[in-house]
């Protein structure tokens, strides 16, 4: 088995071919973008799959911000990988431009067997009447929170916490610590998706002559603003001035675990952290064991309606794919070993599989299976709407101004009223 590691260095290489033996039914590429944990754990169970196949898999891995350049360069040669990792914000565009192969074809007759994943997940991979790509795992959105710091006061945080209890502990545990609320952390378009679900709102909607656009009114989107400047405008909330220029994407300097000691920069911690809710592993190992994380649900004025979950990653198979049915070999590999699941160990989310998913449940640290039960609980059709679904063109352009639009109603110099205006004039000329 050959990895390559995505980088300028190898970019021609990549191009050209490999050296590798010819392209026949013993032979396949596959591609992810990771870390040192997941780059290990994915050659162990590619390796484990050559053994037992006889399939010869070359690796390409590079970091996700190197990754989808290189996606993008090998689809203008024509040279994708057989399989490979994708998202769903990429995943609307790569099928309309016709890179990714639908499905259907390996699933209805057992290639890829999807007898123990639930309809739900498998939506997150269709577009139209097709289905093109297999979720790697689940993950959903929530409330990482310090829980050993809320029991010091008294206060707890159930699931389906509404809007108006969550403002009173974030009041509760400022006026009693000088700890804040990170309500907005650094991906603002999860919190504002909850604020819309909340009003019967979808960020993005179809528009009526084809295409997209975004959904609601100003008026609805002006919601999130309005609690963010309420949380500004008491103290309660993190400022944008208390990040002090520190990486805003990065677990290990996010307020709820930043810096480290809490008694001394109160006003600089927050506690919690809107995540996916796999990161509270990491979250824990950044905050030590003095304290003790635990999840619950975003806050919101209708909570079931605004739970939701979605795919950590996807395994699609492309246009290029010399070798079809190894790569859906591979994919159904993926989904339906135990094997490799005791490998990963919801690295990738919680499997897709539920047999898999309970099997491997006991296996996971503490962490783990905090997160294994609280996503089955909010993947309960009692306790949660539908899965966020695809993104439509222009939507990393829109994320990107709604990061700077809360910013600006954080720092004082936007109104909410001001910054919903203007967000949704932006929205409806770049999301198409």
């Amino acid at each position: 088995m050959k990895k390559i590691i995505v980088s300028a260095l190898v970019l021609s290489f990549a191009l050209i071919g490999t050296g590798c033996p010819g392209r026949d039914d013993a032979y396949m590429r596959f591609s992810w973008w990771g870390n040192p944990l997941r780059n290990a754990q994915t050659t162990e169970v590619l390796n484990m799959f050559s053994e037992q196949t006889g399939i010869d898999v070359e690796e390409l891995v590079g970091t996700f911000g190197e990754y989808w350049g290189m996606m993008s360069t090998l689809a203008v040669a024509r040279n994708l990988p057989d399989v490979i990792q994708h998202n769903l914000p990429q995943m609307l565009e790569h099928v309309e431009s016709g890179l990714l192969v639908d499905l259907r074809p390996f699933i209805q007759d057992g290639r890829i067997n999807t007898a123990n994943v639930p309809q739900a997940v498998m939506e997150q991979g269709r577009v139209g009447d097709g289905i093109f790509a297999i979720p790697m795992g689940m993950n959903v959105a929530s409330i990482v929170y310090n829980r050993s710091l809320l029991e010091s006061l008294g206060l707890s945080a159930p699931r389906n916490i509404t809007l108006e209890e969550f403002t009173n502990i974030a009041r509760q545990v400022y006026a009693q610590t000088g700890v804040r609320t990170n309500w907005v952390s650094e991906a603002p378009i999860n919190p504002m998706i909850v604020h819309l679900r909340a009003q019967g709102v979808e960020a993005f909607e179809p528009a009526p002559g084809g295409g997209w656009r975004l959904g609601g009114t100003p008026e609805n989107w002006q919601n999130f603003f309005d609690f963010v400047n309420l949380g500004i405008q008491e103290g309660w909330h993190f400022r944008l001035e208390d990040w002090g220029g520190r990486d805003r994407s990065a677990l290990a300097t996010n307020p709820l675990v930043y810096p480290p000691d809490l008694t001394a920069n109160p006003n600089l911690r927050s506690w919690l952290a809107f995540q996916w809710s796999n990161q509270i592993e990491a979250l824990q190992t950044a905050i030590g064991s003095d304290s003790v994380l635990n999840l619950t649900t975003p806050p919101s004025t209708d909570p079931q309606r605004s739970n939701f979950g979605r795919a950590s990653m996807l395994l699609a198979i492309t246009r290029d794919a010399s070798n079809q049915n190894a790569a859906a070999q591979l994919i159904d590999f993926y989904t339906n070993t135990q094997a490799v699941h005791e490998i990963i160990l919801g690295e990738r989310g919680i499997p897709i599989n539920t047999v898999i998913a309970s099997a491997t449940a006991p296996r996971l640290s503490p962490g783990g299976q905090i997160n294994a039960e609280f996503v089955a609980w909010v993947n309960q059709p009692e306790n949660s709407s539908s899965f966020m679904g695809l993104e439509p063109e222009g939507a990393g352009q829109f994320r990107s101004e709604l990061i700077l639009v809360t910013d600006m109603v954080m720092a004082g110099s936007l109104t909410p009223a001001a910054a919903a205006q203007r967000l949704f004039a932006f929205g409806n000329i770049v999301i198409r």
